[in-house]
């Protein structure tokens, strides 16, 4: 399903995670936090807005893949926190689960393209640092704003 054929309820669910996600980059780079007060608000908007959604198009079982995608990222995020503590936040848990219920609602592929696209921008942009000597290979970069970055690219190219 590609952005132009996305219903009004989420278009608005995808400009309210823009609208949050905006402050959370900056945050992220500023401080290496996602605050709750903004992640809760961030997911609570993108699940209310797809839910009505859902309803108004009765599209329930579209908003079941919604809440797998935001399982799915929430907990290979959680995951990835686990195996590699320090490298990954609760923040950046609970950021993945507004960026997976949005990829999802477009689609599986979506979902996919940006978690690979979010990797991919961290990895250029922590090479690029590296190259310019401005960060060691031992540094480590706030995921939160490629996370945002690549859920919106892969929306975009959907």
């Amino acid at each position: 399903m590609t952005l132009g054929h996305q219903s009004p309820w989420a278009l608005a669910a995808l400009a309210w995670l823009a609208l949050l996600g905006m402050p959370l980059a900056v945050i992220d780079v500023r401080s290496r936090r996602l605050p709750d007060w903004l992640t809760l608000p961030a997911f609570a908007g993108v699940i209310l807005l797809l839910g009505a959604g859902a309803v108004a198009g009765h599209q329930l079982g579209h908003f079941g893949q919604a809440i797998g995608g935001a399982a799915a990222l929430a907990g290979f995020y959680l995951a990835l926190m686990v195996i590699r503590p320090g490298g990954m936040f609760l923040g950046d848990v609970k950021l993945a689960a507004s960026a997976g219920a949005a990829l999802a609602w477009v689609s599986w592929q979506a979902l996919l393209a940006g978690t690979f696209v979010a990797f991919v921008l961290a990895a250029a942009c922590g090479l690029l640092l590296i190259a310019l000597g401005r960060m060691t290979r031992k540094g480590d970069l706030p995921f939160g704003p490629f996370m945002i970055a690549g859920a919106f690219l892969a929306v975009l190219l959907s």
